[in-house]
């Protein structure tokens, strides 16, 4: 991981290098967007804790599913609505 850091700070010697450095900064931007979405969503379901909401599906207003919360404590809509919106996703 050093070695990354330092061809990062140091001058790109040739293209090889600079395809390196170019994609390992790709993927660490892909990482950080991920994981700052990730966060978001997190801050979503601790504020519907605080007001009373968590578990229950924006869409349909059913509960959601344990096993689904377990897996995915953030998660904002039942199974059947999550398939919903990805089919609806992918007809765009």
């Amino acid at each position: 991981m050093r070695e990354i850091e330092d061809l990062k700070d140091s001058e790109v010697g040739d293209e090889a290098d600079h395809a390196s450095v170019s994609t390992d900064r790709m993927i660490e931007q892909a990482i950080s967007t991920q994981q700052t979405k990730e966060l978001n969503e997190i801050e979503f379901a601790l504020n519907k804790i605080r007001n009373g909401s968590y578990g229950m599906c924006e869409m349909c207003e059913e509960d959601i599913g344990f096993q689904r919360l377990k897996v995915k404590p953030h998660a904002r809509y039942c199974i059947v609505c999550r398939e919903i919106i990805e089919k609806s996703a992918k007809n765009k």
